[in-house]
């Protein structure tokens, strides 16, 4: 506790053992006096790497779809490769994704994929913490018969 020019009184707290299961937590704090109270709250924010925690093998739907769901505070920014040449978005390959409190969760979409988009798609997700990758295989059509 600290007392600032007699009439300011600031207590620190530390708090240890933080997760990211601890993420968004709502702090209060209370204060008494012989006048009364008041009360303040803040979310607890705790940054943590990346971390890919699903990535599925395409799934047809009405369009083909890459799920994936990353975690990472602050969120982590992603690209996709193909070929180890990032996937540049057009409107045949995009992606379409939801952004949560820790969560991004999403697809890659393709529109009528052939055998040129058959291979490896790897999903990259980076914050100012680390970077993490994953790796799955699409199989879209079978390469035709000449």
């Amino acid at each position: 506790a600290k007392e600032y020019n007699n009439s300011i009184h600031s207590i620190n707290i530390t708090l240890v053992n933080v997760s990211r299961e601890d993420n968004n937590f709502l702090l209060t704090c209370t204060a008494n006096n012989i006048v009364g109270s008041a009360k303040a709250s803040v979310h607890l924010i705790v940054h943590f790497p990346p971390s890919i925690v699903k990535l599925k093998e395409p799934e047809r739907r009405h369009d083909t779809c890459i799920e994936f769901t990353v975690q990472g505070s602050p969120h982590p920014s992603l690209r996709w490769f193909h070929h180890n040449e990032e996937i540049s978005h057009s409107e045949y390959i995009r992606t379409d994704m939801d952004v949560y409190h820790d969560d991004i969760e999403g697809c890659l979409l393709f529109k009528n994929p052939t055998h040129y988009n058959n291979g490896n798609y790897t999903l990259e997700a980076t914050n100012y913490l680390g970077m993490v990758t994953r790796t799955v295989y699409g199989h879209f059509l079978e390469v035709p018969l000449p």
